[in-house]
């Protein structure tokens, strides 16, 4: 959350900037196509993610989750991204490694600071998509607009970001034949958001600017999908599965109801 002012020149017009901006830094020998390429640090790597892994798992309750989606777009190789800004100069971080889930616990961190000297990591996070853009050419969808909600001792936020712009894609395909990977793609926009914080204390209505980036690498099967939703007591058991498979072209819809009325269907549909 920087402060940045200065001249911009579109058009052979300048216009006059005076607001916010953020400052990303990354360092080391990465790279996004390959990131698993140096071995030799390996056992640093797991060491660290295994103490963020199990910090992560101190601030969350085990329970089952009534609605969970899957999709091979959203793989450990891609994640969902978005800084923001609110009009009471709050700054809010979000970061989401995949590992295939498109709707349900995040494996990332929402960082928020009210007033850049205090801040909140909340690990135990989860998240859903309202609405998804599609890149054709790969076979691959990404969130446009999400939900995510951030849990840590009393404290709550939830809060939903969208794009105010047409995304910036940048995909880059890869030329090995006989890669898994079709291409890797980042995907840029402009955004708003709005919420609430709520602590023992005070409800906080937030809102603002961000920026929205999520990173992807579609695969040679394109897009798949997998919607699990649960009804769990007291209203009920059952379970409903949505799958839709690009690469084998069918919808499969099942529905399975115990409790309180035994009900099951099962269809197949043809994608053309």
């Amino acid at each position: 959350n920087a402060d940045l002012s200065g001249r911009l020149l579109v058009n052979d017009e300048t216009f006059t900037i005076d607001g916010k901006g953020y400052i990303e830094r990354a360092w080391g020998n990465w790279s996004y196509k390959n990131p698993l390429q140096k071995f030799s640090d390996m056992k640093k790597t797991v060491s660290t993610y295994a103490k963020l892994g199990l910090w992560w798992l101190s601030q969350r309750k085990t329970r089952i989750p009534r609605h969970i989606s899957f999709t091979t777009e959203n793989n450990v190789f891609g994640y969902d991204w978005f800084w923001g800004v609110t009009e009471n100069n709050w700054s809010i971080l979000f970061g989401n490694l995949m590992f295939w889930l498109s709707r349900g616990p995040s494996f990332g961190v929402l960082s928020v600071t009210p007033d850049g000297k205090n801040f909140w990591d909340f690990a135990n996070v989860t998240f859903r998509y309202n609405k998804l853009f599609y890149v054709k050419e790969y076979d691959f969808y990404y969130p446009c607009d999400m939900e995510i909600i951030g849990m840590l001792d009393d404290k709550k936020i939830h809060l939903r970001v969208w794009n105010t712009m047409k995304p910036y894609e940048y995909v880059d395909s890869y030329k090995n034949s006989k890669s898994f990977y079709k291409a890797w793609a980042l995907l840029e926009m402009p955004g708003r958001l709005e919420g609430t914080y709520t602590d023992k204390e005070k409800e906080i209505k937030l809102q603002g600017d961000c920026k929205i980036v999520p990173q992807r690498q579609s695969s040679v099967l394109g897009h798949n999908s997998l919607k699990i939703d649960l009804l769990l007591p007291p209203k009920g058991f059952g379970l409903d599965i949505d799958f839709v498979s690009h690469y084998l072209k069918k919808k499969i819809k099942t529905k399975l109801h115990l409790v309180p009325h035994p009900s099951f269907r099962f269809n197949v549909k043809k994608i053309i």
